[in-house]
């Protein structure tokens, strides 16, 4: 008889639980992960409500960007970023996309 096992071992890069194939994210994803969840903060620190954040990247326009699209009051508003700018965002957004994310908070601060 085989007995039922409630968290199976981990194969194949397999998650034990969900099944699905674990896949680790690059650099420039990471970065994008953490310049968007930067600039949520910041716009929250700052009092501005926005209804949505997204960080786009590739396609024909944009190939070695990442787009950062913060919509405020049913209007979209964007800033771009180089592809080395996200990379260096890995782990901490600091460098030129701080001082950009800086600038475009503080631009839509005096929007208001």
């Amino acid at each position: 008889m085989r007995r039922f096992r409630r968290f199976p071992r981990c194969r194949r890069g397999r998650d034990p639980l969900t099944g699905f194939r674990r896949l680790s994210l690059t650099a420039f994803e990471l970065g994008k992960l953490k310049i968007a969840a930067h600039v949520r903060e910041e716009l929250e620190r700052a009092g501005i409500p926005f209804e949505a954040i997204h960080c786009k990247s590739g396609g024909l326009q944009a190939r070695d960007t990442a787009r950062l699209v913060v919509t405020v009051n049913g209007s979209p508003v964007h800033v771009d970023l180089e592809a080395r700018e996200v990379e260096d965002c890995e782990s901490i957004v600091a460098g030129e996309a701080w001082y950009k994310i800086a600038e475009f908070v503080g631009a839509l601060r005096r929007a208001r």
